[in-house]
């Protein structure tokens, strides 16, 4: 059995890439894991119960110094390597040009990770729980879900929808809405979704080398050791239609991932 934590990274904003995560933990690691985080936020001096332990360094407590920050959230990366986590990641490239729809980005994103989680419940014969954090939507989307409760309702009930049809999410046992500060397991995926955000978008080159490093010690891969459709998950999929300087873009992002190209 896994738990899976699912969010995305600064979806409001248009940035070149959206990115959602998914963190896949075994229910019997996962004491054993919240109590090891535990034991950082309390080992650092900084964190009181109030303060969330997030990647973004904004987030972090005035008593908790940008190094020691980056120090505590490669605490977190090392105990997850070790306790059998897997992380699912989804980016999306946003043309330009395109009208930023912020629900519909990340709704597409939670609809894939999803649907991988799926598939990695029934490579691994087993069978999952889903939290999603806290669902708020815009108005257009309530057009069609009312709320975040609707979603999960279709989600259990239905599954992924596709122009075929809807696909059952059958390894999935329940899908529920969670939010910041309400588990330690939580910050996980946070960390590792910033992760993967700062990878997508960020322009510090030594600091997207450190997070590749550390994203590919617990993305999920296939029996051939890529990324690609597994783990990591690149869209538009068909990309013969981009102009020359997005797919440039594409390329770099699965290069620094390891991943092989379609």
């Amino acid at each position: 059995m896994y738990l899976a934590y699912i969010d995305e990274a600064d979806h409001t904003a248009k940035n070149d890439f959206t990115v959602c995560g998914l963190t896949a933990i075994p229910v019997e690691n996962a004491a054993a894991i919240s109590d090891e985080i535990q034991r950082i936020r309390e080992k650092s001096g900084a964190f009181t119960e109030q303060d969330l332990l997030k990647f973004a360094s904004t987030s972090r407590p005035k008593t908790c110094t940008p190094a020691s920050h980056k120090a505590l959230k490669e605490e977190v990366i090392e105990v997850v390597q070790k306790n059998g986590v897997s992380f699912l990641g989804y980016c999306k490239f946003n043309d330009a040009g395109a009208i930023h729809d912020a629900d519909k980005n990340r709704l597409f994103g939670f609809n894939t990770l999803l649907g991988k989680f799926d598939g990695f419940l029934k490579e691994k014969s087993c069978h999952g729980i889903v939290q999603i954090d806290r669902l708020d939507f815009s108005k257009p989307t309530r057009r069609k879900y009312k709320d975040g409760f609707e979603y999960l309702k279709e989600k259990f009930r239905d599954g992924n929808e596709y122009p075929s049809g809807y696909k059952p999410l059958e390894n999935i046992l329940s899908i529920s809405m969670s939010c910041e500060g309400s588990s330690h397991l939580q910050s996980i995926n946070d960390i590792l979704t910033g992760s993967l955000r700062y990878l997508a978008n960020g322009t510090n080159p030594a600091a997207r080398k450190a997070l590749q490093t550390q994203l590919q010690s617990v993305l999920w891969q296939n029996r051939f050791g890529s990324f690609k459709e597994n783990g990591f998950t690149l869209r538009p999929y068909d990309r013969t239609k981009l102009s020359t300087s997005v797919k440039a873009e594409y390329e770099a992002l699965r290069s620094f991932l390891n991943s092989t190209s379609p």
